[in-house]
C-alpha cells in the first residue's frame, strides 16, 4: 500500500500463496506470513537508499566508465558505445552517438597533467578529445590506433586504462598489446612497447593483458594482468633501462600470480590490489631480500563476504567501498572492518560493471555503473539497522553420534542446556551453531573458540559447524560469536561448558592411592638403604681392623727379623768365617729369600747392610773408646785398616782418623 496514494499493489511472488494469519514485528521491522500449505514467509522492508539513474535504451547499454569534469559534468562510456554527458544529479545534457562521433566503448578517462583527456575505448584504440569551439559536442577526437606497418603505433586497439606516474610519462595498459609508454617527438605521439623499445619486457606471451596500474609513494609503478603483477621504477633515464620485474615463478602467494582484477590507489598513497577469487589486499612494500612483494590481507577475519572484487574506491570521509558484480561492501580501515551491503540495506537486484566507479566531486554521492543504468547513494546518509539476534547451538555430536543417542550425557535439548559432561573416551564431539537473523541471514558469519583448547578464534565464514578431536581431560568454555557483517558494530554470542571426566586411573582417589602406595614403597626403599648402608660400614670397619691386624703382625715379624740379623751380625762381627749365606742359614732361610726381605725391609743388599751396620759399630767405639784406628777396624769386623778407611770416608765424608778428633 502507498502510504501517499493508498494504491495497493499485489505481490507477484506471493500472489498465488494462501495465507491464514500475520505477525509484524516491531523491533526489526519485519512481518511474519503463515501459509496453509507453504511454511512461514518473512517480509523484510528495506530503507530506500539507492537510486538508479536511468540511460536512454539501448540493446547493450552496461556502464563501462564515468568521468567528472571541472564544470560538474559526467561522461558515461557504455558497452553500446554511445557516450552520455549528465550533469551532477544524473540528467542527461547529450549524447554523443557512435554513428556520428566513433569514439568507442570507454572504458576509461583520463586527464594528464597538460589538460590532455584521454579515452580508453575496447576496439577503437586510444582516443583524445581535443577541446574544439567548431564542433557541436565541443570537442574533436583523435584514434591511435595500431597499425602492423607502423612500429611507433600502439601496441593494440582493446585499451583498458590510461596511466600518468609521478615523473610524468604517460602509459597506455592494452588487453591485446601488453603496456605502452607514449612519448610526444616533434608533435607526433610515439609508443613504446614490447616491440618498440621496451627491451626487458617479459617474454613468452606473458603480461600482454593489461587491465589496471598504480604508482606508490615509492616511485614503484604497479601494473595489474590477467597473468599476475608485473612492477618496475619510473625514475630512469632511457625507456631502454627500464627493468620488469615478475613473480610469476617465485613461491609467493597467489596475490602477485593471479588475475588482477582491480587495483586502487587511496589518499595515503597505499596500493590496493584484487585477484581474482582472492580477495583484497594492500600491498605493503617490496622486500628487497627476496623482491617479492608484502601483502596486508583482507578476508573472513574482517568480514569480507565476496572474494570477486571488480572495482575499487574512496569516499569523502576515507571508507574504500568494495564492489562485486552483485555485492556492496565498505571497508573502514581504521577499524579494520567491513560493512556488506545487502539487499536488506536496499540495494538493488543490479549488475554491477567492472571498473565503472565515481565519487561525485559535487554531491558526493558514490555513482556504480551497472547493465540497468547508474546507481548512486550517499555513503554518509546510509542507514544501519541496529537488529539484535539471538544464536544457539543445535546441535551436538558425540564420537559421530548425535547425543541424543547417548542416555547418560544430556535429559533435554542442547539449545537449552549451559553445561555437559563428558567421559573420557568421549573426548571427539561436534558442535553445531544457528544465529536467528531474520533481517539479513546471507550476512552473518561466524567465529568460535574452545577456551582452554585453542589459542585463537577460528573464523569459518558462513559454515555454522565446530569439530574437536583428542580433547584432554579438563573444564573448557565453547563460545560462538555471529557477526553481521552488514552491521560490524553487533555481535551475538552463545557458550556452552565442556567438562570432560578422567578415566579412573587419572582421578583424585586414583591419584590418592597412587600416593599412598608410593609413600609405602619409600619407607620400604628407606629401610632397605639405610640396612645395605649398615652393612656396608660393618663390613668396611671389619676390614680395616682385619688389614690393621695384618700390617701390624707383618711389622711385629719384619721388626723381629731385623733385630735377629742385627744380633746375628753383632755376635759374629769379628769372625772372619761370617758371611752371608751363614746368616740366612741361621735364620732358617734361603739365600735369595733372605736378600730379597732384607732388600725389601731396609732398601739395601745384604753385604751393604752388614757393611753399613759395621761402620755403625765403628762410630760408636770411636766416640766412646780411645783404641786406635786399627783395633777399631779390626773389632768392626774388617779385617783390611786401608778398605775400612776407605769405607768409612764414602759414607761420612772424612778419615776414622778425622772423624775421632770432632
Amino acid at each position: 500500500i502507498n502510504p501517499e496514494t493508498h494504491q495497493i499493489t499485489p505481490v507477484e511472488e506471493l500472489r498465488a500463496i494462501r495465507f491464514f494469519s500475520m505477525d509484524y514485528d516491531a523491533k526489526n521491522d519485519i512481518l511474519w506470513l503463515t501459509s496453509t500449505n507453504d511454511g512461514v514467509y518473512s517480509l523484510v522492508f528495506p530503507p530506500h537508499q539507492f537510486r538508479l539513474i536511468k540511460l536512454p535504451p539501448t540493446p547493450n547499454n552496461g556502464v563501462r566508465s564515468m568521468y567528472q569534469f571541472p564544470n560538474g559534468n559526467i561522461w558515461v562510456g557504455t558497452r553500446s558505445k554511445n557516450v552520455y554527458i549528465l550533469d551532477t544529479y544524473g540528467r542527461l545534457l547529450s549524447t554523443l552517438n557512435y554513428k556520428k562521433y566513433h569514439i568507442g566503448s570507454i572504458y576509461y578517462t583520463m586527464e594528464d597533467s597538460k589538460h590532455r583527456i584521454w579515452l580508453s575505448t575496447k576496439g577503437d584504440g586510444l582516443v583524445e578529445a581535443v577541446p574544439d569551439p567548431l564542433q557541436s559536442c565541443r570537442y574533436r577526437f583523435i584514434h591511435f590506433k595500431h597499425d602492423a606497418k607502423n612500429i611507433n603505433s600502439i601496441s593494440g586497439n582493446n585499451v583498458y586504462i590510461t596511466h600518468e606516474d609521478s615523473r610524468h610519462h604517460l602509459w597506455i595498459g592494452t588487453l591485446d598489446g601488453g603496456l605502452n609508454l607514449m612519448e610526444e617527438y616533434r608533435g607526433n605521439f610515439i609508443f613504446r612497447n614490447k616491440y618498440n623499445g621496451l627491451k626487458n619486457y617479459p617474454g613468452y606471451g606473458l603480461y600482454m593483458e593489461v587491465r589496471n596500474m598504480a604508482e606508490d609513494r615509492h616511485h614503484r609503478m604497479w601494473v595489474g594482468t590477467i597473468d599476475g603483477l608485473m612492477s618496475f621504477d619510473t625514475r630512469f633515464s632511457n625507456f631502454h633501462e627500464i627493468h620488469f620485474e615478475t613473480y610469476r615463478k617465485t613461491e609467493t602467494n597467489t596475490l602477485a600470480n593471479g588475475d588482477i582484477y582491480a587495483m586502487f590507489k587511496d589518499k595515503k598513497q597505499n596500493i590496493w590490489i584484487c585477484t581474482f577469487g582472492g580477495g583484497l589486499a594492500k600491498i605493503k612494500g617490496l622486500d628487497r631480500n627476496d623482491n617479492l612483494p608484502k601483502f596486508k590481507r583482507i578476508g573472513t577475519r574482517e568480514g569480507l563476504q565476496n572474494d570477486v572484487i571488480i572495482s575499487m574506491l574512496q569516499d569523502a570521509a576515507g571508507r574504500i567501498w568494495l564492489v562485486g558484480t552483485n555485492s556492496l561492501a565498505s571497508y573502514d580501515v581504521q577499524t579494520d572492518h567491513i560493512r556488506n551491503i545487502g539487499r536488506s540495506d536496499g540495494l538493488p537486484n543490479v549488475t554491477i560493471e567492472e571498473t565503472a566507479t565515481l565519487l561525485n566531486a559535487r554531491n558526493k554521492e558514490i555513482w556504480l555503473g551497472t547493465k540497468e543504468g547508474i546507481l548512486a547513494f550517499h555513503p554518509d546518509k546510509f542507514i544501519v539497522k541496529k537488529n539484535t539476534y539471538p544464536v544457539y547451538i543445535v546441535g551436538f555430536d558425540v564420537n559421530n553420534k548425535d547425543v541424543r543417542s547417548y542416555t547418560d550425557i544430556l535429559n533435554r535439548s542442547i539449545t537449552y542446556v549451559d553445561h555437559v559432561e563428558l567421559k573420557h573416551n568421549q573426548n571427539m564431539f561436534t558442535l553445531e551453531f544457528a544465529a536467528l537473523n531474520y533481517t539479513s541471514p546471507k550476512s552473518v558469519s561466524y567465529r568460535y573458540k574452545l577456551e582452554g583448547f585453542d589459542e585463537n578464534w577460528h573464523y569459518c565464514g558462513r559454515n555454522h559447524i565446530a569439530s574437536y578431536s583428542n580433547v584432554a581431560p579438563g573444564t573448557y568454555t565453547f563460545t560462538v560469536q555471529a557477526m553481521d557483517a552488514s552491521n560490524p558494530g553487533v555481535l551475538s554470542s552463545r557458550t556452552l561448558q565442556i567438562k570432560i571426566l578422567p578415566p579412573w586411573w587419572a582421578t583424585w582417589w586414583a591419584y590418592g592411592i597412587y600416593t599412598i602406595l608410593f609413600v609405602i614403597l619409600l619407607y620400604f626403599v628407606v629401610r632397605y638403604v639405610r640396612y645395605q648402608i649398615h652393612l656396608k660400614n660393618d663390613f668396611y670397619v671389619q676390614t680395616k681392623i682385619a688389614e690393621f691386624k695384618r700390617q701390624y703382625k707383618l711389622e711385629q715379624e719384619d721388626a723381629k727379623f731385623l733385630r735377629q740379623v742385627d744380633q746375628f751380625i753383632n755376635d759374629h762381627l769379628v769372625d772372619p768365617d761370617f758371611d752371608i749365606d751363614k746368616i740366612a742359614q741361621l735364620l732358617g732361610m734361603s739365600r735369595s729369600a733372605f736378600f730379597k726381605r732384607l732388600k725389601s725391609l731396609t732398601s739395601l743388599a745384604p753385604s751393604e747392610f752388614i757393611k753399613d751396620y759395621k761402620l755403625s759399630y765403628a762410630v760408636e767405639l770411636l766416640k766412646q773408646s780411645n783404641l786406635t784406628i786399627s783395633d777399631i777396624a779390626y773389632q768392626s769386623g774388617f779385617s783390611d785398616v786401608g778398605y775400612f778407611g776407605k769405607c768409612f770416608r764414602k759414607k761420612y765424608g772424612m778419615s776414622p782418623r778425622d772423624f775421632k778428633k770432632q
